[in-house]
């Protein structure tokens, strides 16, 4: 089957099945979807906020700022962050949800950001989301014992599990690649031999 006939879902094999195991092991249960979307006013209240603090800190780092390259692409992604970050506090953790975040890997890789600048962007961004949403607890809850915050560590860890799969998919697509060009050079050399 041709790949571009498939979803990145379903040249991963991350079905339905695959990803309530997936939230299984990660202990992404309801109560933490719960927990996640009754953060979501506190969120879009802040979001502008946080969206520019994640991004005047990425910019710091000189790799990062190279990989944004121009005015237009950082507000692009600035975007794609706010959008990101609704999600993540929507509640809704299904394959669309999922598709998403494969959709995210695909891209990161393709531009060229390695692993390392992008599992620790999702650091930034997890320390970043703590300390402005921590500090407004809902009603009955300490400030220290949130659900949220344990729910919103799993779902990260959800996710960038996602999006290292597609990493982990290039490359061995890059290798299969290569394999098959080599065959093909050496049957090309045989047969120029012969």
């Amino acid at each position: 089957m041709r790949l571009t006939n498939q979803s990145r879902g379903e040249q991963l094999h991350i079905t339905p099945r695959e990803i309530a195991r997936r939230k299984e092991l990660f202990g992404v249960t309801a109560a933490d979807e719960l927990a996640l979307s009754q953060r979501k006013a506190a969120l879009e209240a802040v979001l502008p906020d946080i969206v520019e603090e994640f991004y005047r800190n990425q910019v710091e780092t000189p790799e990062i700022e190279q990989l944004i390259g121009d005015a237009e692409t950082l507000a692009r992604l600035k975007r794609h962050l706010a959008a990101y970050l609704a999600s993540l506090f929507g509640g809704v953790y299904d394959e669309l949800y999922v598709l998403s975040r494969l959709r995210v890997g695909m891209v990161h890789n393709r531009i060229g950001v390695p692993p390392k600048l992008y599992i620790a962007s999702v650091r930034t961004l997890h320390a970043l989301l703590r300390s402005r949403l921590a500090g407004v607890p809902l009603q009955g809850e300490c400030a220290l014992c949130q659900p949220f915050l344990a729910a919103l560590e799993k779902l990260l860890a959800f996710d960038l599990s996602l999006v290292m799969d597609t990493y982990i998919h290039a490359l061995v697509g890059q290798v299969e690649r290569g394999k098959r060009e080599l065959a093909d050079y050496a049957q090309g050399l045989e047969e120029e031999v012969a």
